[in-house]
C-alpha cells in the first residue's frame, strides 16, 4: 500500500512538471508573438526546442537498461535499449548493465566421515529490470560476494551431513539444491522440511528440474537473495567433486579394497559352482575341490627339495692331488 501511494504521489508531481514545461513553452511563444511578431515566434520556438525537447530525448545503449528517477526518486519506470522520452530538467536516467555476469565459487569442506572435498560451481546472473525500481542496487563485486555466500553455505550443510563417497555420485542433485536456494522463494527442501542428510536423495527427483525450468515466469517465486540484490539468478552449474590430499588416497584405497573383496566373492562362487558340478559327476568332495582349483588355475604352491647328488659335494674332504705347472699338491692322508 505504501508503495502504491508513493508512486501515485510521484505520478502527480510528474503531471505537474510536464504541465509546467508545456505551459512555460506556450507562454514563451505567445509572448514572443505579442511583442516581436513572426520572427520572434521562430526564435522562441528554436529556444523551446533546444531547452525542452532536445533534453527530453535519451538513448539507452546496447546491453544497458535505464532506471528513471524524478527529482532523485525512483519512478518505477525502466527503459530498454533504444530511444526514449523523459521529462527534461525533472527526470534523469541511471544506467545499469544488462549483461550476463558470472562468478566462480569454490571451497573446501569436511564431510560426515571427516574426509575433505572441494565443491563449487559457476553462478550466472544479470540485473533484474523488474526489481530495479524497488531493490537496493549493489555493485557487481558486492553481488558476487552475496551469491557466493549463499552457495558456500548450502554446500557446507550438505557436505557436513553426507559421506564423501555419496557426494561423488550426487553432483546433479546438489546442483539442483543450490539452484532452488538461489532462484526460488521457498526452496522445496525448506517447504517440505527435508533434513540435510536426506536432501541429496530428495533432489534426485527429476520433477524438481521441471519446476526450475518454469520458475523465471513466476515473479512471486523470486528468492530472498534475488530480491535483496535486485538480480535474476540464471543458473548454478556445479563443478566435478574433487578429493584432495589424504582424502583422495583414502578413497582410492577404499575403492581398491572393494574391488578385491568383490573379486574374492566372484572366485569363491565360481569355485563352489565348479565343485558342485564335479561332485555331481561322482567325485568326492575333496577331489571335486582339488579339481576346481586346478580348473581355475589356483594350484597350491609346493616346494620340492631333491637330495640326490649330494655325494658330489665334499666340502670337508681334502682336495685331490693335482699338477699346476709341475707344482705338486699332495694329499696329506
Amino acid at each position: 500500500m505504501r508503495r502504491f501511494i508513493r508512486r501515485l504521489c510521484i505520478g502527480f508531481l510528474q503531471l505537474l512538471a510536464a504541465g509546467f514545461l508545456l505551459g512555460a513553452s506556450g507562454a514563451a511563444i505567445y509572448e514572443s508573438y505579442r511583442h516581436g511578431g513572426t520572427l520572434a515566434i521562430i526564435g522562441a520556438a528554436v529556444m523551446v526546442f533546444f531547452l525542452v525537447f532536445v533534453p527530453s530525448g535519451r538513448k539507452i545503449p546496447t546491453l544497458k537498461i535505464g532506471m528513471v528517477t524524478f527529482l532523485g526518486m525512483r519512478t518505477g519506470r525502466v527503459l530498454e535499449e533504444g530511444f526514449h522520452l523523459i521529462i527534461p530538467w525533472f527526470e534523469d536516467v541511471a544506467l545499469f548493465d544488462n549483461k550476463v555476469r558470472t562468478v566462480q565459487v569454490s571451497g573446501k569442506f569436511f564431510c560426515k566421515d571427516n574426509l575433505s572435498v572441494v565443491l563449487g560451481g559457476l553462478v550466472t546472473w544479470n540485473n533484474d529490470k523488474e526489481l530495479l525500481p524497488t531493490s537496493f542496487v549493489m555493485n557487481q563485486e558486492k553481488i558476487d560476494i552475496e551469491l557466493a555466500s549463499v552457495v558456500l553455505n548450502q554446500l557446507a550443510i550438505i557436505a557436513g551431513a553426507t559421506n564423501a563417497a555419496d557426494i561423488k555420485g550426487a553432483q546433479e542433485a546438489f546442483g539442483h539444491l543450490v539452484n532452488c536456494s538461489l532462484r526460488m522463494g521457498i526452496p522445496p527442501h525448506i517447504e517440505q522440511g527435508i533434513l540435510p542428510a536426506q536432501r541429496l536423495e530428495f533432489y534426485g527427483n527429476p520433477d524438481l528440474h521441471n519446476r526450475l525450468e518454469s520458475e523465471h515466469r513466476l515473479d512471486e517465486e523470486r528468492s530472498e537473495i534475488e530480491n535483496r540484490c535486485g538480480v535474476n539468478v540464471i543458473s548454478f552449474t556445479p563443478d566435478p567433486v574433487q578429493y584432495i590430499g589424504d582424502t583422495g588416497e583414502a578413497m582410492e584405497e577404499e575403492g581398491r579394497a572393494a574391488l578385491r573383496s568383490r573379486a574374492k566373492k566372484v572366485l569363491a562362487a565360481t569355485k563352489r559352482e565348479i565343485s558342485r558340478d564335479l561332485r555331481g559327476d561322482g567325485l568326492t568332495p575333496d577331489g571335486a575341490n582339488a579339481s576346481a582349483e586346478l580348473t581355475m588355475g589356483q594350484q597350491v604352491e609346493r616346494k620340492v627339495y631333491d637330495i640326490g647328488g649330494l655325494d658330489k659335494f665334499r666340502p670337508l674332504l681334502p682336495p685331490e692331488s693335482c699338477d699346476y705347472r709341475r707344482i705338486e699338491c699332495l694329499n696329506r692322508n
